[in-house]
């Protein structure tokens, strides 16, 4: 680490002039030689004293891995020196941590004190943290739209209240006609037991005429409601299943039911 060197460098040099000042320029050891300890601000060496052991145990706990911790020393280290190379330490716990948006911070602010043979792989690692970044935001976005998506529930089409209506209609009329044919199966039954039939022709007591007539109108009836039930069915499911993209003035489907004292029928018209 180059910031480690070039801090024990200035500590041992300063450490080295301070003791041959001494060596040179003797004093006599007097009681009025010390200042008293009042309790007052640090002297400078004292705060540069204070700096490096927090530097060296800032290093020591940031090779444990106690980042947090170290950098705190570092931290409490740059205020009491002001060395623009804490910054760089700082930089790399940082990222060391994970937390690349404030290594960043750390090696920019570190940026204009460094030495020119240093500052064009200062730059490099500054763009190598810039990439990182916005790779890592990109995920997150990527990653935080997928979680919307799956989290939004999936748009359910309205039901077409129309078709359904149309094709229950069209169920019921069928089911009716059904119920008519039953009625006029049985009035046939009913009429047979009480005509004869010979040679020449089927003769029926005016009793059963009633009966007859009973037969007729349910026959002609349940024709009609099938034949105009099957056909609602079919448009209402048509209703369904058309394309949505249909001409807004194609002419709807209309259906026109008919019944006569000799049958029934349905007229339906439309496009498909």
């Amino acid at each position: 680490m180059a910031a480690v060197k070039r801090f024990l460098v200035f500590v041992l040099v300063g450490s080295a002039s301070v003791a041959t000042a001494q060596r040179g320029n003797p004093c006599p050891e007097t009681p009025d030689a010390s200042p008293p300890d009042d309790g007052g601000p640090e002297l400078p060496d004292e705060r540069e004293e204070r700096a490096r052991r927090l530097y060296l145990l800032g290093d020591d706990l940031y090779m444990q891995g106690r980042y947090d911790e170290a950098l705190a020393a570092f931290e409490e280290s740059y205020e009491l020196s002001g060395r623009s190379l804490l910054l760089y330490n700082m930089a790399n716990v940082h990222e060391r941590a994970g937390e690349f948006d404030e290594a960043l911070l750390k090696l920019e602010e570190y940026l204009p004190a460094s030495t020119d043979d240093e500052r064009p792989r200062l730059r490099s690692r500054i763009e190598s943290l810039r990439d990182r970044i916005a790779r890592i935001e990109a995920r997150q976005r990527r990653q935080q739209e997928e979680l919307m998506r799956l989290q939004r529930p999936e748009a359910r089409e309205p039901v077409d209240l129309p078709a359904l209506l149309t094709t229950l209609g069209g169920v019921a009329l069928v089911g009716g006609g059904i119920a008519l044919a039953l009625v006029s199966a049985n009035a046939g039954d009913d009429l047979a037991g009480a005509c004869a039939t010979t040679d020449g022709g089927t003769f029926c007591p005016e009793s059963a005429e009633p009966t007859e007539r009973r037969e007729l109108r349910t026959a002609i009836a349940a024709d009609a409601m099938l034949v105009a039930g099957l056909a609602t069915a079919a448009i209402g499911i048509w209703l369904f299943v058309r394309d949505d993209d249909e001409d807004e003035d194609e002419t709807d489907p209309t259906v026109q039911a008919w019944a006569a004292p000799t049958g029934a029928g349905v007229q339906v018209n439309g496009a498909f």
